[in-house]
């Protein structure tokens, strides 16, 4: 029996790519500053760990955002000791997010080791380290603060999270946040959460609070709700009845004085990611990084691997890239390269998703799929061509972009769904 290699969906899309000519191109974002090696040496000088003997794994990411990001990550080999993830912005070489995790299992005490003023401590003197320019710009939130932190009963360390302030105003949506073991005083998570090309308001703009206070109880408004707390930190909890804001997921705008009607999440109910605080240590990649930095010189540029899968996709100039990722081999095989782009028409209601995937090693187109509005399943259309037309189409292709492995499969039947406007046949 020949050996099944792979599953092709066929579109009406890819009887265009067939029998059209060459495809248009795009132009790619800028390549990133930073190479592997030099986010290696970023994460390991700002913490110090010790990863001597851990598997190591790497991606890359650039979003449609402008964010370029190296995913650093570090697992003991059994799979049940430490990890370890820090993520460098590849721009600007900053620490953006580390978390470590180790599977001990320890028997803390109620009442810790070290105090809070303790821990803060340790946590200023890594933001003061890493981010000193961005730590002036914030402040500290309080643990019982106006953003209704509640900390766990038995919780074995204290959360710090300086939020950021634009000329004294809180920008909810910014701060750096870092995690502190209670007992060891080890930084187990940090995070910065930093915009830096969105536009800010001019705050001299602003409605008087007077105005602002008019137009919250004219469509706003408060009532009365019933509240869970946890009075002193107490396992016990408490109903309590409290006057609060009506539809809560709406705002004021302060500029145009109307309502937002979005969702919208505090600051306390984003999730904290990813610290540790070192001195600063000459870098020497251990055996394992060694590797991936070497095996990374082998790898195809961001811009060949789009060269390649526009060979078979067009994506023409109305296409945005949305992301962009190099992540690295499994299981002994390639790193590979994920690439998508996408166009949204909405006066026409019209819409377009790309995704493709490149071997980084050999350039191989390993796999792509388009999904369009001119494909969605419409009852009543009258399908163009026949099964056996679509195989034919199907196999020239297969010839055409893997003709070795093609010659060593054989066909099979495969369930046609009929939700949507393809055929599916399987090699």
């Amino acid at each position: 029996m020949k050996k099944i290699i792979s599953v092709i969906t066929l579109t009406a899309v890819l009887i265009g790519i067939m029998l059209s000519g060459p495809v248009s191109a795009v132009s790619a974002p800028a390549v990133s500053n930073l190479e592997l090696k030099d986010a290696l040496e970023a994460a390991k000088t700002a913490f110090n760990f010790d990863t001597t003997n851990l598997d190591f794994n790497s991606s890359y990411s650039e979003t449609k955002f402008g964010r370029k990001l190296w995913y650093l990550n570090w697992n003991s080999k059994s799979g049940s000791g430490s990890s370890i993830s820090i993520t460098v912005d590849a721009a600007t070489g900053e620490i953006v997010n580390m978390y470590k995790w180790d599977n001990v299992i320890r028997q803390y005490s109620k009442i810790p080791k070290h105090s809070r003023e303790e821990a803060l401590k340790v946590a200023e003197t890594l933001v003061k380290r890493l981010h000193p320019d961005k730590f002036k710009e914030t402040k500290l939130m309080d643990e019982f603060g106006n953003y209704v932190y509640r900390p766990y009963y038995g919780s074995d360390s204290y959360n710090f999270n300086f939020i950021r302030t634009v000329k004294g105003i809180d920008f909810q949506d910014n701060m750096i946040q870092v995690q502190v073991d209670k007992n060891t005083l080890e930084v187990r998570n940090f995070n910065l959460d930093w915009d830096t090309v969105i536009p800010i308001p001019d705050s001299s703009k602003a409605i008087s609070a007077a105005d602002a206070k008019k137009k919250f109880e004219e469509k706003l408004g408060i009532e009365l709700a019933y509240q869970m707390i946890y009075p002193n930190n107490s396992r016990e909890p408490k109903m309590i009845l409290v006057y609060n804001q009506k539809n809560s997921n709406s705002r004021i705008d302060a500029i145009t004085g109307e309502i937002i009607y979005q969702p919208y999440y505090s600051i306390m109910e984003q999730s904290a990611m990813g610290g540790g605080d070192a001195s600063a240590a000459a870098y020497v990649p251990t055996p394992e990084e060694q590797k991936v930095i070497d095996d990374s010189g082998k790898y195809i540029s961001k811009e060949k691997a789009i060269e390649q899968l526009k060979k078979y996709i067009n994506v023409d100039s109305k296409y945005n890239m949305d992301n962009s990722s190099l992540y690295g081999g499994y299981n002994n095989e390639n790193a590979g390269w994920s690439i998508s782009w996408s166009y949204s028409d909405k006066v026409n209601n019209t819409y377009s998703y790309l995704y493709g995937t490149v071997d980084a090693v050999t350039g191989e187109v390993k796999s792509f799929s388009i999904s369009n509005s001119e494909n969605e399943y419409k009852a009543g259309r009258v399908q163009k061509y026949t099964k056996e037309q679509y195989r034919e189409i199907a196999e020239k292709f297969l010839k055409n972009i893997q003709p070795v492995k093609f010659s060593t499969s054989e066909y099979r039947e495969q369930y046609h769904d009929r939700s949507s406007e393809c055929i599916q046949l399987q090699y």
